[in-house]
């Protein structure tokens, strides 16, 4: 069903993606959706948000309190801040979500609160991400932010995409229509009540 053209005011989609591994294919799955969630009249902006573009050091204290806080973590923090709804694209490494996300993550707090959040986990698995996922739900859920709940868990990642980043996967291009659908539905939801 599609419900996105009931979107009481078009939203800013802020595309977070939490890897900055050499050779990742999440930055596949963030770019797509990117694209998919452009084309969504429920949107009004969309920016992808690579952690590899920020090169955050570790964190040492929260944005608000930190007496000199990074520029990156600054920038990153401004666009989290701005947007109405977050969507995170995350990996499944060892079992769990990767350092380097969780680090970004913990730079914030008030930036997710009362947001509508979407999570999408990838692997290379045919379990697609599901501890990833269900620890970044868990984390998000604990900080007081709206977690969909839609899900994608994008399994065998080098199935559904071509090298270059092209979306093949006639399994992966269905779901991630009907999660777009289903996710802008929820986000219009949370951001109309909360307006």
């Amino acid at each position: 069903m599609d419900r996105t053209n009931t979107a009481k005011n078009p939203m800013k989609l802020a595309i977070l993606c939490g890897s900055v591994r050499m050779g990742r294919k999440s930055i596949h799955v963030a770019r797509h959706l990117e694209t998919t969630f452009q084309s969504n009249p429920a949107f009004e902006s969309v920016e992808l948000l690579d952690l590899a573009d920020f090169n955050l050091p570790m964190m040492q204290e929260r944005r608000g309190q930190h007496p000199n806080l990074p520029a990156a973590a600054e920038k990153l923090g401004i666009a989290l801040e701005n947007a109405d709804a977050l969507m995170v694209v995350t990996p499944e490494y060892n079992g769990s979500y990767p350092g380097v996300l969780k680090n970004a993550l913990d730079y914030y707090l008030d930036e997710y609160r009362k947001k509508p959040v979407g999570i999408v986990s990838v692997s290379s698995g045919s379990m697609g991400g599901n501890l990833a996922h269900k620890e970044l739900t868990v984390m998000f859920m604990r900080i007081g932010a709206f977690v969909s709940p839609s899900r994608l868990y994008v399994s065998e990642v080098g199935k559904m995409f071509e090298e270059d980043g092209n979306a093949v996967g006639e399994r992966y291009l269905k779901a991630s229509a009907r999660f777009a659908d289903e996710f802008a539905w929820f986000a219009d939801a949370i951001t109309s009540a909360s307006r």
